[in-house]
């Protein structure tokens, strides 16, 4: 028989704590998100760093809720805990990865959803500061970090569609040219296809640059010359 456990030999004072602890580290990380418009903001980081530090408490008070029960009936093994904690995130971080043509949005929402799991865990298990300073690295990775993004002259990608009549003087030397003078350059191939019934020419190719207005320029520029019927560019993100 299992004996019975009396309440006073559960710290139920210092469960408490660890899961406000989860909650409130959770918010912050979901604060930032919300901040920035992502779908899985406030609540749900809450909701996630807070079931990843109730679930670990199975494994560290189990010892406590089944005393006297024998040894060989249950194991604590936290680390399979862990491991199916953050197995269950990761389909839920997967949701919230998304694409619209040619742009990858959401991975860095599911990387958060990620570790936020990870820091309900550590505050679970009772790691206090390991789980404080890993939100507080977390939301200076989300917050300053996206500042250094825009200090850096990063490569930005797109890809550019621009049609012409088929029988115009457009060549591809042409808009190899037209593009080099606003700082932008060719990856890979350039693709042609026939539309309109044959009567116009499409032209497809993958373009970068490191300067954030070339592409805007671009468009000014397109929609100035007569030649290019029609024109599209569409950014690449991740």
């Amino acid at each position: 028989m299992i004996k019975a456990v009396a309440a006073t030999e559960i710290p139920y004072l210092f469960v408490a704590v660890k899961l406000l602890c989860a909650v409130c580290a959770g918010g912050l990380i979901g604060l930032e998100r919300a901040f920035h418009g992502r779908p899985t903001g406030f609540r749900t980081h809450s909701i996630v760093c807070l079931a990843g530090a109730a679930l670990i408490q199975v494994v560290v008070h189990l010892p406590i809720w089944l005393a006297g029960a024998p040894e060989n009936i249950y194991r604590t093994d936290a680390t399979r805990i862990m491991q199916g904690v953050m197995t269950g995130i990761g389909f839920l971080g997967a949701g919230v990865i998304f694409r619209e043509g040619l742009t990858i949005r959401g991975l860095t929402t599911a990387a958060s959803i990620w570790i936020t799991a990870s820091i309900g865990l550590l505050f679970g298990i009772g790691f206090f500061y390991v789980g404080a300073l890993t939100t507080v690295i977390c939301i200076i990775v989300l917050t300053v970090f996206r500042q250094i993004e825009t200090w850096i002259h990063t490569q930005t990608y797109a890809h550019c569609m621009v049609a012409f009549a088929r029988d115009s003087d457009v060549r591809d030397e042409d808009v190899l040219e037209l593009l080099a003078e606003h700082g932008l350059e060719v990856v890979g191939n350039m693709n042609h296809q026939v539309t309109q019934q044959g009567t116009d020419c499409e032209l497809n190719m993958t373009i970068r640059s490191s300067k954030q207005d070339a592409f805007v320029r671009l468009s000014k520029t397109l929609r100035r010359r007569s030649e290019y019927k029609t024109f599209n560019i569409e950014f690449i993100r991740d």
